[in-house]
């Protein structure tokens, strides 16, 4: 009962993955046929997606928060939110969607590959050397995240509050110079994980051949 009861649960989980997975490879097939599309070679006057950046608005901006916070016996510093921008620089704006869509890419490819581990769950073959890999893989792709997430996020920031700002202050980008800390771990973990399967497929098929 227990047996059946997972792999029916495997089976909805990768019914799931598979939903996710072809909705983001549909929108990753249409950012990139727009990409060349508004290639800005050929077309520089391309109408432009807004493209969100994390910033952070100086107290200077926001006179009834601070004069609120004054009152109440502490100060603010900053105010955190999110800028959308249509870039006045063509090859900015394409290349700030690039790195999006890249961004989107990465994320398609770790649910593909979780997808056909969640699949031969269901088919009752987890430790084999083909699920080693893919968690190989996945691990590499999270490595690839955790450093490329901040830097995207930094440089699209940095041309989002270029000469922008609020009460007469400048706008500050609201990322650190460090990597994602949590995908950088579960690489890691993931890694590790993918060793544990390939001795695990050995294992088996050593006691396949003493058999």
């Amino acid at each position: 009962m227990s047996h059946r009861s997972t792999d029916h649960g495997a089976r909805w989980l990768h019914r799931l993955l598979s939903l996710v997975y072809g909705g983001l490879a549909i929108l990753v097939a249409g950012l990139a046929v727009w990409l060349v599309v508004s290639f800005p070679l050929w077309w520089p006057g391309a109408p432009r997606l807004p493209l969100p950046g994390l910033v952070e608005f100086p107290a200077a901006a926001w006179p009834v928060l601070d004069a609120a916070a004054n009152s109440g016996g502490f100060e603010i510093d900053a105010v955190h939110g999110v800028v959308t921008a249509r870039f006045d620089n063509p090859w900015h704006q394409w290349v700030g969607l690039l790195l999006g869509a890249a961004s989107l890419a990465l994320m398609a490819l770790a649910v593909g590959l979780l997808r056909l581990i969640v699949g031969s769950l269901a088919l009752g073959d987890v430790f084999s050397r083909a699920n080693a890999r893919r968690l190989r893989w996945l691990g590499a792709l999270l490595l690839v995240e955790s450093f490329y997430t901040p830097l995207f996020a930094i440089l699209l920031s940095r041309w989002i509050v270029a000469g922008r700002t609020a009460g007469g202050a400048p706008l500050g980008v609201d990322w650190g110079l460090e990597i994602d800390g949590a995908s950088f771990a579960t690489a890691w973990v993931v890694l590790i994980l993918s060793e544990v399967f390939r001795q695990g497929a050995d294992l088996r098929d050593d006691q396949t051949l003493t058999v």
